[in-house]
């Protein structure tokens, strides 16, 4: 197209170089990751630029599956690989910045977690394990269901708590319709496992439920005491 610019592409990489990563845009993160472009489909910048429009941004491109991204001219299985690693290590440091702090309140919990849940279209549960001090020693992905049903093992939650040595655990799942407030199933069960810990000594200090920007906490509400 006449007087258009063609970007080098090692353009991007050298940007960040010099002035450090947060000058960079969101294209030239994206083209950075995927390094080469091709005479068929254009420069790096180009196929960065035609990924971030045809998924509307990077949460498209995070709920992009990867056959989505293999749809797009230019790139392949390892290129959609790449991206959708490059964005989970994103997610896993926004959730992690809380991990040496204690999960003493709930809105702390929420922090700590929600970042497990952007863009998920699935209900995901969560069991976190927390030592005296109350800070996480161990997380455990229970279960991955239908965006309405995510039956639970509470036998498994058990079990998993008691072979790790403590005794303070915190459940938490999202709400794919981003409304947080508990079912009846969510309340039968979180009394039913609470139940079940307070037997054996363990403390079922929370259960949050992440839907969209907000929470809702069993603790805050005061149906686990």
């Amino acid at each position: 197209m006449l007087g258009e610019v063609i970007i080098p592409e090692e353009m991007p990489r050298e940007r960040l170089l010099k002035y450090g990563e947060s000058s960079v845009s969101d294209t030239e993160l994206l083209a950075i990751i995927l390094r080469t472009g091709n005479k068929k489909h254009g420069n790096v910048i180009h196929l960065a630029a035609k990924l971030l429009k045809n998924f509307g941004g990077l949460d498209g491109l995070d709920r992009a599956s990867i056959s989505e991204l293999t749809s797009i001219g230019g790139i392949g299985k390892v290129k959609a690989l790449e991206i959708k690693a490059a964005l989970q290590l994103g997610k896993r440091l926004n959730t992690r910045k809380l991990s040496g702090s204690p999960l003493n309140q709930s809105f702390k919990v929420y922090e700590y977690i929600r970042g497990r849940f952007i863009n998920e279209t699935k209900e995901i549960f969560w069991a976190i394990i927390l030592n005296n001090r109350l800070i996480p020693v161990k997380e455990i992905s229970l279960t991955i269901g239908n965006s309405s049903s995510c039956p639970i093992d509470q036998t498994y939650i058990i079990r998993e708590t008691i072979k790790e040595g403590f005794n303070n655990l915190i459940i938490a799942h999202n709400h794919p319709s981003s409304d947080p407030e508990p079912s009846l199933d969510d309340i039968e069960f979180t009394r039913r496992l609470s139940k079940s810990c307070k037997l054996i000594g363990i403390n079922l200090l929370d259960h949050i439920i992440v839907g969209g920007n907000t929470y809702y906490s069993f603790s805050e509400k005061r149906i686990l005491t």
